[in-house]
């Protein structure tokens, strides 16, 4: 059985604004903890539009996450959170980029920026 944490739990363990809460999820997370790839996702907006954190923050904040938890296919989030903390693209075109560089997978988009960055990779 996986221990798997929601969004909440990352983020009381990312901003430690709840003190009680924070403890709560280290705790689990130190037992060994997978997180969800929506979370992923889910957080990026939460810390960009709730908390107006700046995206290289918010990269470094969960390439740091993603070294306390778990997640299946690793290095291609890891990836696309260090293609989202460098560029100015929406997390989710970023997934896409990975997917592009790591697998060669074709991405079919009317993004003229996701299109230039898919010759680039």
């Amino acid at each position: 059985m996986l221990k798997i944490i929601d969004t909440n739990y990352a983020l009381r363990y990312l901003i430690q604004d709840d003190i009680e809460k924070a403890k709560v999820a280290r705790d689990i997370i130190s037992e060994g903890a997978y997180i969800l790839p929506e979370s992923l996702v889910e957080i990026v907006y939460v810390l960009q539009k709730g908390y107006n954190v700046n995206r290289k923050e918010i990269g470094y904040a969960l390439l740091d996450l993603l070294l306390d938890v778990d997640i299946f296919d690793k290095v291609f989030y890891e990836d696309a959170i260090k293609i989202y903390r460098d560029n100015k693209l929406d997390y989710v075109d970023c997934l896409l980029l990975a997917r592009h560089k790591l697998f060669n997978d074709k991405i079919f988009t009317f993004d003229v920026a996701v299109n230039k960055k898919c010759i680039k990779y």
